[in-house]
C-alpha cells in the first residue's frame, strides 16, 4: 500500500490524512500503524498522541466509533 499512498501524495501534495488505529485492533495494531506512517518518510504536523475527550480517552477501544461515537469523534470537532 505504501506505493499507492506515495502516488496519491505526489499527485496532491496538500492532501491531508487522518490515520486512526485502535489500541486493541487485531488487524493493524498501533505499532504497525506507526511504522507504516514512518515508512512514508513525510514530515509530521504533530507528534503521536492519544485522542482524548472530556470523559477520557476517545479511542479507548477498537470499536470506539460504533460503541461511543460522540467520544470517538470529539477530537475532530
Amino acid at each position: 500500500m505504501l506505493p499507492v499512498y506515495r502516488e496519491l501524495l505526489a499527485a496532491e501534495p496538500r492532501l491531508a490524512m487522518l490515520v486512526f488505529s485502535g489500541d486493541v485492533d487485531g488487524i493493524v495494531p498501533v505499532l504497525g500503524t506507526r511504522r507504516w506512517i514512518r515508512a512514508l518518510e513525510l514530515p509530521l504536523a504533530a507528534p503521536w498522541r492519544p485522542w482524548t475527550s472530556a470523559t477520557g480517552a476517545a479511542g479507548a477501544r477498537g470499536a470506539a466509533a460504533r460503541c461511543a461515537p460522540r467520544r470517538a469523534c470529539a477530537p475532530l470537532s
